[in-house]
Parts: structure tokens; sequence; C-alpha cells
């Protein structure tokens, strides 16, 4: 799209090629060697001088694009959103996450795009985009009722395993290491509103 004002990282990087029947500007990945970015942000294999566009794929039901490239012979499937950012948009302070702004998950518009940590993705979803984060309360063998917000990271403190901990909120399972988990509102409901 020509409203695009695509960010530009200083690593020079960039190889002229024929993609198809049309000249386009091409940036290489570098976690998938002799794959490439467009400068319409097509995916692109170039081998033995032949370049051949990779098909985008939308079949996740939660609206990420999704892309298998290899590396060393095997397939990986990646996210496009994330290539993108690796390619185009600079990460000095190394955060994790790939945040779209606008919330809508298959608008991979450069300019919708950035880098986030963790819980600044979480923040974002909650206070702009008025998206529900989930709240537990988790109660521990010794029958301590906590409040959290972040499970992974009380998972990860706690030396517990956030999957087993969201099956006990689910009711998949009765505990997870002697630790009960419940949704915040269901709990609240219980408990008398903590």
């Amino acid at each position: 799209p020509a409203a695009l004002q695509p960010r530009q990282r200083d690593d020079g990087d960039v190889l002229r090629g024929r993609a198809g029947s049309n000249g386009k500007m091409m940036k290489p990945i570098h976690s998938f060697p002799n794959h490439y970015l467009s400068d319409d942000f097509d995916v692109y294999s170039h081998r033995d001088g032949v370049w051949k566009k990779i098909s985008k794929h939308l079949n996740r039901p939660d609206g990420y694009w999704l892309v298998v490239l290899y590396r060393g012979g095997k397939p990986t499937t990646t996210y496009i959103h994330r290539l993108m950012a690796e390619v185009l948009i600079p990460n000095p302070e190394n955060k994790r996450d790939v945040n779209h702004i606008n919330g809508i998950k298959s608008d991979n518009r450069l300019e919708n795009l950035e880098w986030a940590t963790r819980s600044e993705n979480i923040l974002h979803s909650a206070h702009v985009l008025g998206k529900r984060v989930k709240n537990y309360i988790i109660t521990s063998p010794e029958g301590v009722n906590h409040l959290v917000s972040g499970l992974t990271k009380f998972c990860r403190d706690n030396n517990l395993s956030q999957p087993a901990m969201t099956g006990v909120a689910t009711g998949k399972r009765n505990h997870h290491k002697g630790w009960l988990c419940r949704y915040h509102d269901e709990a609240a409901a219980m408990c008398g509103a903590m």
C-alpha cells in the first residue's frame, strides 16, 4: 500500500531481484536464510537464482497470518507480523512481543506493529483496546489466597506449570501440586468479592 512509510533498519541488507514478473526490493529475513521480505510485505524464497513467493495462510481462528519457512531443511511455522517486525522495525530494547496497535491481529500494516514486552502487550489490550484481562484467585497448599493477573509470571515465580494451572481454572484438573486456581469473577462469587 502506498500509504505505508516503512521504518527501515540501518543494516543496508537490501537486494533488487525479480519476483514473479516485477522487480521488487527485498530485505533478508536473517532468522531464515534464503528468505526475503518484499517491499510490499510478501515473503519469498531465493534459491538457485529463482524467486518464489511463499503463500500466506490465515489458518488460525484468532486471526494471525502464518507462513511456513524452512531453516536447515526443516519447516517452521511463523507469524507474518513477527517477520515484518524483525526485518523492518528496530528493537533496541530487545522486547519479545510484537503488538498490533489497533488490536486487529490480521492487520499487518507496518504502522500497526510495534515491539512490546509481554506486560506492555497485556496492558495495551486492557487499557487501550478495552479487552478483559483474566484475573485469578490462586490458593496455595497452605490455604493462602493470591489475586493474580499475570498467571505466567506467578507460575514461573512459584515453580508451577502455567498450562496446568489454566487446566485447574477451567475445571480440567482438580489441582496442580496442591495449588487451586479459579477465575476471579467465579471465585469472587464463591468467596464474597475479595
